[in-house]
Parts: C-alpha cells; structure tokens; sequence
C-alpha cells in the first residue's frame, strides 16, 4: 500500500515539474505590503487627447486577472494584496469617437517586449513577479479598565 502512495506523489510531482518545465524567466520577489513599479514605453503613434494605457496583474497559478490601471503615464507603483506569481500586462488603447480600438497585450514574461535591470545594462529577457504575505505589525495592547 505504500508503494502506491509514493508512485501517486511521484506522478503529481512531475506534472507539477512539467507543468513549469519551460519557464526560464527572472523573479523579482518580495512582499504583499511592498511596493512595485512597472514602467513601459511609449506606444507608436500615441495621441495623449485620445490615448492610454491599461494595466492589469495576470497570476498563471489561478488563471486570474486584477485590473491594476488606466493611464496616459508611463509607469505604475502598486503593491498586490494576494500572494503568488504575477505577470504586469499593458496595452495602448484609442477612443475613435464611439469605441475603444486596442493593441496587443505586451507582457512582461515576452522578452520581445521586457527587458532586466542588470546594474546599468538592460538584458532583454522575460520576468515576473512573486509575493508572499507581508508580515504583521507590532501588537499594539491597549488595556481597559471597566468599573472605575
């Protein structure tokens, strides 16, 4: 019956191996209370009266998206209120007068469009993020005294 046990987490194992088998990106980490900034060039063509960026946050372990931003700026600071891997997607978007037109999503995992700080040199290369939970404060107690 062990045998069993241990063939069954051996199989989960390397799904799991496989799963991730490809990835070869670099991990900035830290914490959920940290802050993170993501900053991209500006879009071909950008008209700042009619164009701006939107943001969003990808986690490929859950297969969610948060909404992070709409902006005509060039970057953005934000912290992430969840743990685990998280992938900084932008796009240009254009108001024509009756409807928005969008570009393809640039990632930050695509070394076409992504580069790593290395010191002073800029290495293309895909990256992502990873958090974990931020640890608590101090407790703080406060006593009350009742009846007097």
């Amino acid at each position: 019956m062990n045998i069993k046990i241990i063939l069954f987490s051996l199989i989960l194992f390397c799904t799991n191996l496989y799963a991730w088998e490809n990835l070869d990106y670099y991990t900035y980490s830290g914490t959920t209370d940290e802050l993170i900034t993501v900053k991209w060039d500006q879009a071909e063509g950008f008209d700042e009266s009619t164009d701006d960026y939107e943001l969003v946050l990808y986690n490929p372990e859950r297969d969610y998206e948060i909404p992070l931003s709409i902006t005509s700026e060039l970057q953005i600071t934000f912290s992430t209120n969840k743990t685990g891997h998280w992938i900084p997607k932008v796009r240009s978007r254009r108001y024509n007068g009756t409807e928005y037109e969008y570009s393809e999503w640039a990632e930050s995992i695509d070394s076409s469009y992504s580069v790593v700080v290395n010191g002073t040199d800029y290495e293309p290369k895909g990256w992502w993020i990873f958090t974990w939970i931020a640890p608590t404060g101090p407790i703080e107690e406060e006593v009350i005294f009742l009846g007097q």
